[in-house]
């Protein structure tokens, strides 16, 4: 009587537990992004974070958390803000060109260059498949006026919550070691995969298609292309594509500068996104990347655009870190269960 009356406890006690964390899922999932960022932003401060604490005097958590934050605000935040608002103000410039029929003046200036390559081109089609783009640029554009403000107060939230996963990391850690079923090696061995996951998508390839972007983007100031700063943001994110990178940006800025008769412009921007900023990649990653994300590069472009497609701009970051968590799960079961159940 007495163990069936335990039985039904646990029973009861586990479906409350279920049903409470079904509830708070669903609480939590709008800010979802927000908690993996600033965890994830975490992992990479640690480092920082610690050597900050070791020097302070006295059990110096909070204010070694404090610091690292500010720090990471000036260093990161600050540049990124002031670029920010160069996109949006370069955003809206080319958002009122558009819509002030600048894509029928760009299609016929360029059709005169294309008809003496292809003398049977159209000018009616050609005129319709760029209004489609532009059409489709526009309403980019304006999708990214509207969510300018809910990003500021995300980007707010994530470093406020950035601070207590480096104040309090490590006893909430210590916590979900307890109650995982999994044993306290495999609890290790999942934690340093994803961490080194984690290190490995932000320090390296967000970085380098950081890197390349800002190139890309100073080339296009120098050479004279129009709004340099959002075109160097989308090579960045354009240089996690295999094969075509920050090709997709340059090609056509080069095409731009031939069709308006700028021919030396034209041939230093194609030297320049050549020579520095296609092959500079080439030794970044080893470097920086190293063995610390062995996903490969495509498995990583599709995380980043399935990532962006169900959680907009931050599951760019997100993405990757959820493929990375998936790898390390089968690795684990493919080293220690699978092996088991052969033998």
């Amino acid at each position: 009587m007495e163990f069936r009356t335990k039985i039904k406890e646990e029973h009861f006690l586990y479906g409350l537990l279920g049903a409470a964390a079904v509830f708070c899922a669903f609480i939590f999932w709008p800010f979802l992004a927000v908690i993996v960022l600033a965890a994830a932003f975490a992992v990479v401060l640690r480092r920082p974070y610690l050597w900050i604490e070791k020097h302070l005097p006295g059990p110096a958590k909070g204010a070694a958390a404090a610091i690292t934050v500010f720090i990471f605000v000036v260093v990161l935040a600050i540049p990124l803000a002031f670029l920010g608002i160069r996109i949006a103000d370069e955003a809206r410039t080319l958002y009122g060109f558009l819509l002030s029929g600048g894509a029928a003046q760009m299609t016929t200036a360029a059709f005169v260059h294309i008809q003496e390559f292809l003398p049977g081109a159209s000018l009616a089609d050609a005129a319709g498949r760029f209004d489609v783009v532009a059409a489709f640029m526009a309403n980019g554009l304006a999708n990214v006026f509207t969510a300018t403000l809910a990003t500021v107060f995300d980007a707010v939230l994530i470093i406020l919550a950035l601070y207590y996963f480096l104040k309090d990391g490590d006893r909430w850690l210590g916590y979900a070691v307890e109650i995982s079923p999994l044993s306290r090696g495999r609890n290790e061995k999942l934690i340093g995969v994803v961490a080194r996951a984690v290190n490995g998508v932000f320090a390296g390839y967000i970085l380098i298609a950081a890197i390349q972007g800002t190139l890309l983007g100073i080339g296009l100031w120098i050479f004279g292309v129009p709004n340099p700063a959002l075109w160097g943001l989308l090579a960045a994110a354009a240089s996690m594509i295999p094969t075509f990178g920050t090709a997709l940006v340059s090609v056509p800025s080069v095409l731009y500068l031939l069709f308006a008769d700028r021919m030396g412009s034209a041939i230093g921007l194609a030297v320049w996104a050549a020579v520095l900023v296609g092959t500079i990649d080439n030794f970044l990653t080893p470097i920086i990347v190293g063995k610390r994300i062995e996903l490969p590069p495509l498995v990583v472009l599709f995380a980043v655009l399935g990532g962006a497609s169900f959680l907009g701009v931050s599951g760019i970051l997100i993405g990757p870190l959820a493929v990375s968590f998936l790898y390390a799960l089968v690795r684990i079961y493919r080293e220690d269960f699978s092996g088991r159940q052969e033998s």
